[in-house]
């Protein structure tokens, strides 16, 4: 039996055909919903997103929360996910520039979905050529501040497990109850 390699973009794609499968596993007190997709070598795997239990923080549809570091155990990498789709799509505004601040700290634009609702980028330091603090918040909750790379904004690679981690937000936009 053959495994077919995914087609690899040197660009975003609007829906991620990388997913061959998205199901939800599990019960109502234990649920989460788990993606199946081929890497870069064609080798399948799969990723899982919980849901909020009195055991754990969950990742996914979290809509009551307002902080953002309800997201669970990878709340950096979600961010950055987040605000790296947002980029390309703000036509690759290089982080630090003028652009940059306009669409992500100025405009009213600038939200993105998660899923504990919707999160701004509240301010940005550049710490030098290479990084820059990002300070997140959701609604009113407290403001959170994570170093990102540039590269990490900029550059698009084909790497399912860091993309597929704003799904959760498009899931709690769908189904917000």
């Amino acid at each position: 039996m053959s495994v077919e390699n995914p087609v690899i973009h040197p660009f975003p794609v609007k829906r991620p055909g990388f997913i061959t499968q998205a199901a939800w596993i599990g019960d109502d007190d234990d649920l989460s919903l788990q993606c199946s997709f081929n890497d870069v070598g064609g080798i399948g795997k799969a990723i899982s997103f919980d849901t909020r239990n009195p055991e754990r923080a969950g990742e996914i549809c979290l809509p009551n929360s307002n902080d953002v570091a309800d997201l669970g155990p990878n709340v950096r990498d979600i961010l950055v996910a987040h605000v790296r789709m947002s980029c390309m799509c703000a036509g690759l505004a290089v982080p630090g520039s003028k652009e940059f601040e306009d669409s992500f700290v100025h405009l009213e634009g600038n939200n993105f979905q998660t899923a504990v609702g919707t999160v701004k980028v509240i301010s940005f330091s550049l710490i030098d050529d290479q990084c820059m603090d990002l300070e997140f918040r959701q609604g009113s909750g407290a403001k959170r501040t994570y170093r990102v790379d540039h590269g990490e904004l900029n550059r698009y690679e084909f790497v399912p497990t860091t993309q597929l981690l704003v799904i959760p937000g498009s899931v709690e936009k769908e189904f917000p109850s």
